[in-house]
């Protein structure tokens, strides 16, 4: 945790643009890791924070802790305060050395929960509910919303890149043009994997980004009529040169035909009506 910390610090200058709440913030934005916390972790975990938190306050007020529990009660939060800082802001990931330490501080509410009889089954129960939404979710899970916050076909109002999409969604992509031959998208992708060890070339059309202006004609798209499959991260454009931020702005207000996995986004462009005159 202490790397990641002198980390945080240290990327103060760089400046990263990060996409929340339906907007791109170029320098971050500090309820960046509260609103990713409060849309990405189960709401079994955010129950048991908020239940260590008032427990925690009971016992500084009474004076019930110790000097040793500084140790564990502290990092996290002087983590989480760093981040929110820091213009380093590529995705909840970022908040994982945190995350462990509050692990602990959800153990300390629910060893409290178990040492009476009238918790003893929420505890329970908000152990099976972990249980059922992991398995709900698979093998989705880099795609993670909760519930509450409307799930992952949702995520895209919240947050993207790393959040929603690294890329992988590529197979889903494949399998959906497997089931509906007739469909033949002009793909833009963001990630590793490679579309064409994926897909065969003749059923996609790579098109390229507007990582500069030598790949791109225009500020923003105007599509021809077809298909047309979009990665998450590319549509909300945090990642793009001021200019290009809008390059998928015509999808951005489109509802998709499909969504494949929940990182890539299919739209369908319609041909347009022929125009017809009176006699």
């Amino acid at each position: 945790m202490r790397e990641g910390a002198i980390s945080l610090v240290e990327s103060n200058s760089d400046g990263v643009g990060v996409y929340l709440l339906g907007r791109v913030h170029p320098q971050g934005h500090p309820a960046y890791f509260l609103v990713a916390a409060a849309t990405k972790l189960q709401e079994s975990v955010l129950f048991l924070l908020a239940a260590a938190l008032v427990l925690l306050a009971f016992a500084l007020a009474r004076r019930q802790w110790h000097g040793s529990d500084l140790f564990w009660i502290i990092p996290p939060l002087l983590y989480f305060t760093l981040a929110s800082l820091s213009s380093l802001q590529l995705g909840i990931r970022l908040l994982l050395p945190a995350l462990t330490c509050c692990l602990l501080w959800c153990g300390f509410a629910l060893d409290w929960m178990l040492r009476h009889k009238a918790t003893t089954a929420l505890a329970a129960a908000l152990l099976l509910w972990s249980l059922a939404t992991a398995a709900y979710q698979h093998p989705h899970y880099i795609a993670y919303f909760n519930a509450a916050s409307g799930g992952s076909s949702s995520g895209i109002r919240y947050l993207s890149d790393s959040n929603l999409d690294w890329g992988q969604d590529l197979p889903a992509l494949a399998a959906y043009l497997e089931r509906h031959p007739h469909v033949t998208p002009k793909l833009a992708y963001f990630g590793n994997d490679n579309p064409y060890a994926r897909i065969p070339e003749n059923r996609f059309q790579s098109i390229a980004p507007p990582w500069g202006p030598n790949l791109v004609n225009s500020d923003r798209l105007i599509p021809d009529p077809g298909y047309y499959a979009i990665s998450a991260t590319l549509l909300t454009g945090q990642l793009f040169e001021p200019r290009f931020r809008d390059y998928y702005r015509y999808f951005r207000d489109s509802n998709p035909a499909a969504k494949l996995g929940y990182s890539i986004f299919l739209y369908h462009v319609p041909v347009p009506a022929p125009h017809t005159t009176r006699p």
